[in-house]
């Protein structure tokens, strides 16, 4: 059993629970990028069944302000897709503090508690059919509870994407490329992610601006949907989770990320997996080419963003290998482009 910091017992009695009756273990950020610090609360002694907690603090290097924001926001989206027929089991629901709120704010630090969702990010280590399915599935249909709130715009992870290109091209890109000679935490990854942004971002571009312009139905969505928050038991999703980067954009944002990580580049294991989340929530062909936009884009400068975070702006995500690993699928990716 770890012994708790006195702020993380402050926390825990802040969502009415008493500390002594817990088993508090540190995760530190259990394999994320945000920032963000988890802990895991296993109940002591059992009268009755009792479930596990999760305790999130929220990046530091995000104002409170600003963190319980995006918390509310959150939670409001998922109440809602609740309200619309979607799982609560499926779903980081909040527990309310004591004054009823999402979060717990103490100085910079906002806290916040959810249930300790079952199962285990697994497909791509143990990949079926069937699981393929249930996820493609499960991602429609919290999808279609946000649909009746959308509004037709041009989608704003294009713009986003075009901005960074003209950032890259006027000097950005040789800002990173001299940090890369300096600092060789990247070692040869840097000059094939530069080399491959130099290759294809003259083509990439031209597809985004091609639809950077076009309407698209905008809602609410995951905007870092990777394969490792979606949680299975046996075969059928159990939990999706981390929906810290929540905000609207077109369903392309999610399912680029998601497939980009499950399904690689194969044309018709894309088919299958858009053919299962089309049975549910149905795309257009307009909407199709809309994916293969995001991902290709988004294949091509992760690396460039995340050689902008570490060399230049010195953020610190813990471990860096997990993040080269990432990157060195990108590279992978764009082998045959």
């Amino acid at each position: 059993m770890q012994q708790a910091s006195p702020t993380i017992t402050n926390a825990i009695e802040a969502f009415g629970l008493v500390p002594e009756d817990w088993d508090c273990v540190c995760l530190g950020n259990n394999g994320g990028y945000s920032g963000a610090n988890l802990w895991r609360l296993s109940p002591i002694r059992q009268k009755a069944v009792q479930p596990a907690w999760c305790l999130r603090r929220w990046p530091m290097s995000v104002t409170a302000k600003k963190n319980c924001s995006q918390c509310q926001l959150i939670q409001g989206t998922l109440r809602t897709a609740i309200r619309r027929g979607f799982p609560p089991s499926l779903l980081p629901v909040a527990r309310p503090s004591r004054e009823g709120q999402a979060t717990w704010v103490t100085g910079k630090a906002v806290f916040e508690m959810t249930r300790w969702l079952p199962g285990e990010a697994n497909y791509c280590q143990v990949p079926t059919e069937r699981k393929l399915r249930s996820m493609m599935t499960t991602i429609a249909q919290f999808h279609q509870t946000h649909r009746t709130d959308s509004e037709l715009g041009n989608p704003p992870g294009i713009a986003k994407r075009i901005d960074f290109i003209n950032d890259l091209n006027n000097g950005l890109l040789a800002k990173i490329e001299s940090a890369a000679d300096i600092d060789n935490r990247f070692g040869t990854l840097a000059l094939e992610l530069t080399g491959n942004y130099r290759r294809l971002s003259p083509r990439i571009l031209l597809q985004l601006l091609k639809v950077r312009d076009n309407h698209f139905p905008i809602q609410l969505c995951i905007r870092d949907l990777r394969h490792e928050h979606v949680f299975f038991e046996g075969e059928n999703v159990s939990a999706i989770v981390d929906f810290g980067a929540v905000g609207p954009d077109h369903v392309a944002a999610d399912l680029s990320r998601l497939m980009g990580d499950l399904v690689s580049s194969s044309p018709t294991n894309w088919t299958e997996a858009l053919d299962y989340y089309n049975d549910c929530f149905a795309l257009s062909t307009a909407e199709r080419e809309l994916i293969a936009v995001y991902d290709q884009s988004t294949t091509m400068l992760a690396g460039l963003n995340w050689m902008k975070w570490i060399l230049l702006e010195n953020r610190n995500f813990g471990e860096i290998q997990p993040i080269i690993n990432r990157l060195e699928r990108c590279r992978l990716r764009m082998l045959d482009w």
